[in-house]
């Protein structure tokens, strides 16, 4: 039987519709995870995605022999987002699923399961993002992760010394 254009409107409707219904069924199970054990907000995957994401964004070094993943920035970003309205605290843990997923289109893995230098390199480029929504969402969490960050108590300590108003005393 030949495919008619009837047909084959048809069918591309129905992919059209069965397309939505998974993408939006994706996106509410990203959207409204339930929290884990020892977290309030965050489920086990997404705290280990900040881990990554945070080990990406400070590394550690001479000045700071403090590694951002180590620091448990995780359950920092865990305890901040519970004095945030719903809404926003859906809204990070939406970004932090689709930071994981960022990465397929050019490296076919997520960003978590990428090495750590790969991730670096994704993060400066995201950064320095063309879309201004992209860009300002992945600084926006680099700063409440950097809050925590330099909060650390060994961090505050390297921190102090360049602070007249007591920091990290």
């Amino acid at each position: 039987m030949p495919i008619t254009r009837r047909h084959f409107i048809a069918l591309g409707a129905a992919t059209a519709v069965s397309a939505t219904l998974v993408g939006t069924t994706a996106l509410v199970n990203w959207w409204d995870t339930t929290p884990e054990e020892p977290y309030q907000t965050l489920d086990q995957h997404e705290a280990n995605v900040l881990r990554h994401f945070a080990a990406a964004s400070f590394p550690s070094g001479d000045t700071i022999p403090l590694d951002g993943g180590k620091a448990q920035l995780d359950r920092f970003f865990d305890t901040i987002v519970l004095s945030m309205t719903d809404e926003n605290r859906k809204l990070l843990k939406l970004l932090i699923q689709a930071i994981d997923k960022l990465s397929l289109p050019l490296h076919f893995s997520t960003f978590s399961n990428l090495p750590l230098s790969t991730q670096r390199e994704l993060l400066q480029m995201w950064l320095a993002h063309d879309n201004h929504l992209i860009r300002g969402a992945i600084h926006s969490l680099v700063l409440l992760l950097g809050m925590g960050y330099t909060t650390h108590p060994i961090a505050a300590q390297r921190l102090e010394p360049s602070f007249r108003c007591g920091f990290g005393a």
